[in-house]
């Protein structure tokens, strides 16, 4: 078996290449997407490699006609790497970028893809995941939507939190299932495209043929309930990690939940934080540090962004002296409220010695609501260190009256 750093891109990509064409319409993408069961597919102009086009877009256009609305103005074009590139390479970069998939190539011609899955499969079958548990990993606190919910809702969540999966509830307070970025597709998708028979009767969850999703947006008439047909991985906090992924990559499905006694969502854990994991183990002189969303806010002024940059780089500085970081990630958003108010929420998630940290703070005022989460972040660090380094000290007491 090869060391975990002698492992390349070629020893792990897929070579299987879903392709569309950049002068395709929504809807030939939709049902692509649909149809091979995939997040992503890469696109070409005549063909070379122009970019990727998956479901993150769709959240994007769900308001647009899909036979009106060609794809090239909608790709985005994660850089490529050879297929010497090591994996930890890799994954540093997909963290790094915030990529779900890497193209193989010279930047013109794609001869592979790496993808979270590629990689996870990489991580089991090298034991990277032995001794560790689900507690270890699990982002706690997750956005949880009763099952009468609509559609409607569950999309404005994840567009305004950036998120990829909402775990749902029944009126029982239990995990009913999950709605993932598949089931959107699926909805987007008419019935008669998804191969069901458009004769059946109407129900809440029916999509009539040749339906756009802003009508049943607007209409809120899709319940979360009619949308969720697969209860997804479960585990508790202490079960071991690397047994949930397996029982993931048998299923076919991304995410675990972490639910309590009663059943209850606690946490989950996605891919990414399996990547940003692996991408910890290259021994670097500096801190990765991961910013989204600062980009695609107008209403700050550049004043206001160094401000935002120099609040994080003093607060990482002050976090180093207690204990050390890893892969620190900042998601920013903002959204308008009533008038001309916006509103901004600002999350952070790193990893250190004692666990994860996750901290959040959202208010009107960008530079207030930023230094609030900094000197948060501070406070939790320094609990979290001080627990760390006492369980540590109990262990070393108990051995020495032990021996």
């Amino acid at each position: 078996m090869k060391n975990i750093s002698d492992i390349t891109a070629k020893d792990i990509m897929t070579t299987t290449i879903k392709s569309i064409d950049i002068n395709q319409n929504l809807n030939k993408a939709v049902s692509m997407l649909n149809n091979e069961r995939i997040h992503n597919l890469v696109v070409c102009d005549n063909s070379k490699y122009a970019g990727i086009f998956g479901y993150k877009q769709l959240v994007r256009l769900h308001r647009r006609p899909p036979d009106n609305t060609r794809i090239d103005n909608y790709i985005f074009r994660p850089p490529t790497i050879t297929e010497d590139t090591g994996i930890i390479d890799i994954v540093e970069k997909m963290y790094r970028l915030n990529y779900k998939i890497i193209p193989v190539g010279d930047g013109k011609k794609i001869i592979g893809i790496v993808s979270e899955r590629d990689i996870l499969n990489a991580i089991l079958t090298h034991n990277l995941l032995e001794g560790k548990k689900v507690k270890d990993f699990m982002t706690p606190n997750p956005i949880i939507l009763p099952e009468d919910h609509s559609l409607g809702k569950a999309l404005a969540l994840i567009r305004e939190h950036n998120v990829s999966r909402i775990p749902i509830i029944d009126k029982n307070n239990k995990l009913a299932g999950i709605l993932e970025s598949l089931d959107l597709i699926r909805e987007i998708t008419t019935k008669e495209q998804y191969g069901r028979d458009s004769g059946t009767s109407a129900s809440p969850g029916y999509m009539r043929p040749g339906a756009y999703i802003s009508d049943i947006i607007s209409e809120h008439n899709i319940s979360l309930k009619s949308l969720i047909s697969t209860r997804p991985v479960t585990a508790k906090a202490d079960d071991m990690l690397a047994d949930k992924i397996k029982e993931n990559m048998n299923l076919d499905t991304s995410t675990i939940i972490v639910t309590d006694s009663s059943d209850y969502p606690i946490g989950i854990i996605a891919p990414k934080d399996i990547i940003q994991f692996l991408a910890s183990l290259k021994e670097k002189e500096k801190l990765y540090v991961q910013i989204s969303g600062l980009e695609s806010m107008p209403s700050l002024d550049e004043f206001q962004r160094s401000e935002i940059h120099r609040m994080l780089d003093n607060t990482i500085k002050k976090i180093s002296n207690i204990t050390k970081p890893d892969n620190f990630t900042i998601h920013a958003k903002a959204y308008h409220m009533e008038g001309n108010k916006t509103k901004y929420t600002f999350r952070c998630k790193f990893r250190t010695a004692g666990g994860m940290i996750f901290a959040k703070n959202k208010g009107w005022d960008p530079i207030d609501t930023f230094s609030t989460l900094m000197n948060e972040v501070q406070k939790i660090s320094i609990k979290k260190s001080k627990k760390f380094t006492d369980k540590i000290r109990s262990k070393h007491r108990d051995a020495k009256y032990n021996i």
